[in-house]
């Protein structure tokens, strides 16, 4: 039989940010954000229970809710919460979400480089200042009022090399 499980309200949270420095195909900076905290499961006596329940053995944990960001908000679909016995596992969790996090962003913006270059757009993946008097909408929207990315012109000739 499982153990029915209260949880106490999170304790000692922090929020992680990090910036890649990196933009998707929509021109939007891409990065990674992860809440860390602390949280305690009891058992729930019988005179206690109203039917909902978790399932999570009693104890202290240390845990994460890690998410995607675009130009510093949360973005896409929510993760899972992680949760661990030690702050050193957690910690080791949060490094190599962030780890990963980055390789797949460089992927991301590689990927909006090579379909940019591979349209025929030479516009389409420079900064602001280049773009300013293009006339047609850039793929990237980069010539958009508020639109900033995070490639130079530089790095687009690097790419289609």
């Amino acid at each position: 039989m499982e153990t029915k499980t209260k949880r106490s309200k999170d304790q000692n949270t922090a929020i992680l940010a990090e910036r890649f420095g990196v933009a998707d195909s929509k021109g939007r900076e891409i990065g990674g954000h992860a809440q860390t905290f602390e949280v305690d499961f009891s058992i729930i006596p019988e005179a206690e229970f109203t039917g909902s329940y978790y399932t999570q053995e009693p104890g202290h944990y240390f845990g994460f809710r890690p998410s995607a960001t675009r130009n510093g908000r949360c973005f896409g679909a929510l993760q899972r919460v992680q949760l661990f016995l030690t702050a050193g596992a957690r910690d080791a969790a949060v490094e190599k979400y962030f780890r990963n996090a980055r390789k797949r962003a460089e992927k991301t913006a590689a990927a909006a480089v090579s379909t940019a270059v591979k349209s025929g757009h030479p516009a389409s993946v420079a900064c602001e200042e280049c773009h300013a008097s293009a006339g047609e909408d850039c793929i990237l929207g980069a010539n958009r009022p508020g639109r900033k990315l995070a490639y130079h012109p530089s790095r687009v000739e690097a790419a289609a090399k």
